[in-house]
């Protein structure tokens, strides 16, 4: 149960970080630094994605082996 709940919680850091990354990016694409707005956004939505897509594999490896 403990590994469930560290799971979980690292999924929503994973969610908060990712969110916060992609509002640094529109406060810089607020300044007009487009550049720097594009790099935190990917950089947030892939943070976010992360604990999707290590769920998946884990699912997949399970499966092929």
């Amino acid at each position: 149960m403990n590994t469930q709940k560290r799971r979980q919680l690292s999924w929503r850091a994973a969610l908060g970080i990712g969110v916060l990354y992609i509002l640094v990016g529109l406060f810089f694409l607020s300044n007009g630094t487009t550049t720097a707005a594009v790099i935190f956004v990917i950089l947030g939505v892939t943070t976010a994605l992360v604990p999707w897509v290590q769920k998946w594999w884990t699912a997949r490896s399970a499966v092929k082996h």
